[in-house]
């Protein structure tokens, strides 16, 4: 199945694609590639969204297909699967709001405050006192 998500790129998806359900979760395994890519690329979705890219490619989608269900069979099953992604994505985002909130805690530097008898900073080369900090402007 081929379907344009962009002009400019074409995205093929494997008909090995499938929906798994079980030991409380739902499983999305997409396997697709550019269509002019040899390799596919393995993604693993579950009900909540959160998502597993796996950094290798695979030359075939049934290869893909297979190192799917191995990595489910090696978390321990669905749920462990899920839980260990949740985890993950949870662990990831946390390291990001942090460096947020770091960038919200730093102080804002005080821009240089102008003199009444300096030339303003706007550019028209008059007096800041008579141009933009004039007692009519400011109040």
């Amino acid at each position: 199945m081929t379907q344009d998500t962009d002009d400019a790129y074409e995205i093929v998806y494997s008909p090995l694609e499938r929906t798994l359900s079980g030991e409380g979760h739902t499983l999305r395994i997409a396997i697709y590639r550019g269509a002019h890519e040899p390799d596919w690329i393995l993604e693993i979705e579950d009900e909540r969204g959160t998502s597993t890219v796996f950094d290798e490619r695979f030359a075939s989608d049934q290869a893909a297909l297979d190192a799917a269900l191995a990595e489910i069979a090696a978390e321990g099953g669905m749920h462990r699967f899920c839980a260990n992604a949740q985890a993950e994505a949870m662990a990831s985002e946390g390291d990001y709001f942090a460096r947020l909130d770091a960038l919200d805690k730093t102080p804002a530097t005080a821009s240089a405050k102008v003199g009444r008898n300096e030339t303003c900073p706007c550019g028209s080369g008059k007096k800041f006192k008579k141009c933009c900090g004039s007692a009519t402007l400011l109040h």
